[in-house]
């Protein structure tokens, strides 16, 4: 999955003609290469290029939105599970009372652990594929190597030192 909308609506173009390289796409849609970084590194087709690709290719803007959310959908819930299933072990390990304590403190500092889940991904094979990515951090979080009850109680420590 690419990073943006846009992103995944030139992949799209680029399969209808079946091409490989934005220059060969570029070639076919009559613009330049560099409109199309331009389309890639702002993550946005203006309007009226859009409309034109739609009715020179039939291949639907719309449809990729809806397509590439549906899959951002899927990905921020591999994630919220992985949370959840941070909370439930550490959970095990705590009193009723202070598990009431972590649950506020992880739903107040869930960009933390987003960002300890990121920073996880960009360490990993180097995976450019998100579901990929997502997916085998997932499973690092399930067989309790990532986000384990020691890296969030170590967490929680370095934030209240702050």
């Amino acid at each position: 999955m690419t990073s943006t909308i846009a992103g995944a609506y030139i992949d799209k173009l680029k399969a209808h003609f079946s091409v490989r390289k934005d220059e060969e796409l570029a070639q076919r849609i009559a613009v330049g290469k560099s409109t199309i970084a331009s389309w890639r590194q702002r993550g946005t087709i203006p309007l009226t290029s859009r409309m034109k690709l739609e009715e020179l290719t039939g291949v639907s803007y719309q449809e990729t939105q809806r397509e590439f959310v549906a899959d951002v959908g899927e990905i921020s819930h591999l994630i919220e599970a992985g949370l959840n299933l941070a909370l439930i072990r550490l959970g095990s390990k705590l009193s009723p009372d202070s598990y009431s304590a972590w649950a506020i403190w992880l739903s107040l500092n869930r960009r933390k652990l987003l960002d300890l889940i990121f920073e996880d991904q960009n360490e990993g094979s180097g995976e450019r594929n998100m579901e990929g990515a997502v997916t085998r951090t997932f499973l690092r979080i399930a067989n309790n190597q990532l986000l384990t009850p020691e890296q969030l109680l170590q967490l929680r420590a370095s934030a209240s030192e702050d």
